[in-house]
């Protein structure tokens, strides 16, 4: 994962094969609260891509 000083991101889970990159400009540089936040919804993002791709929810 690599986090840019105004909320741009690049998330890579490797074990599931999801990269996530995400262009923004926050007004802060740094904010805890909403990296949590854009941590959280990559996580989702990425389970609900591995969860689709699963053979069971054929």
């Amino acid at each position: 994962m690599a986090i840019g000083i105004h909320g741009q991101w690049l998330y890579v889970d490797p074990k599931r094969k999801v990269t996530i990159v995400k262009f923004s400009s926050q007004p802060l540089p740094e904010d805890g609260l909403l990296d949590q936040l854009n941590i959280d919804l990559c996580n989702a993002i990425a389970e609900a891509i591995e969860n689709r791709r699963s053979p069971n929810n054929l």
